[in-house]
């Protein structure tokens, strides 16, 4: 995967402008790599188990030099939201491998259609980011065709933001084709985001058809 971050490399310098991408690369590239790791973790919970429920989110969470990506640790407000619209008022456990399971054992997987932990805010209307969103939709639907998964028939894709899920969906036309002939279909009814733009835990919840 370490060709999808080279690729991109341009268009963050793009959005962000070039001595600012410069500064940040070797972080960017620490970061990469340890959010792969742990979505490589997670195939292994899943193994065998199909996937229902699928949350498209922007990338991963970031804090300083440091990630809070969702398969680290399920530790802001944001990961609280999420659980939330999977589990409703269920608590999270305090073991973090306890709470990965549940999520696995119910269908349920995250994936980011932005491999980069940076801050979209006020990015979103500028066209690299467009560009960007475009590129990284075939690795997304790489990602789920991977041998180590089983997509459900009936899976349903859920967006966890407004703008990005409007440009995934403008990208890709409605639907991701997998490895398998198999289309998850993206729709604007899919947004699981309110007004603000951001995770509605009620809306998600909705979205699964989860009660």
């Amino acid at each position: 995967m370490n060709e999808v971050f080279a690729a991109n490399l341009p268009l963050l310098k793009n959005i962000y402008g070039e001595a600012a991408i410069d500064e940040k690369e070797t972080t960017l590239q620490r970061l990469f790599m340890e959010t792969e790791t742990a979505w490589q973790a997670n195939l292994k919970r899943l193994k065998g188990i199909p996937v229902k429920y699928i949350l498209i989110t922007e990338a991963p969470c970031t804090e300083g030099d440091n990630t809070q990506y969702f398969y680290n640790r399920i530790e802001s407000s944001f990961h609280t939201k999420i659980w939330k619209g999977v589990f409703g008022d269920t608590p999270i456990p305090e073991d973090m491998e306890t709470a990965y399971k549940m999520l696995s054992e119910k269908g349920f997987l995250l994936i980011d259609s932005i491999p980069f932990s940076l801050k979209f805010a006020g990015k979103r209307d500028k066209k690299p980011y467009t560009t960007l969103i475009a590129n990284n939709a075939a690795v997304l639907a790489e990602k789920l065709s991977n041998k180590d998964l089983t997509i459900a028939p009936d899976a349903i894709a859920a967006f966890a933001f407004k703008v990005n899920a409007q440009k995934m969906i403008a990208a890709t036309g409605g639907k991701l084709i997998l490895a398998n002939g198999q289309e998850i279909l993206l729709s604007a009814d899919n947004i699981a985001a309110d007004a603000s733009g951001y995770t509605n835990s009620a809306l998600l919840h909705k979205i699964f058809g989860l009660g």
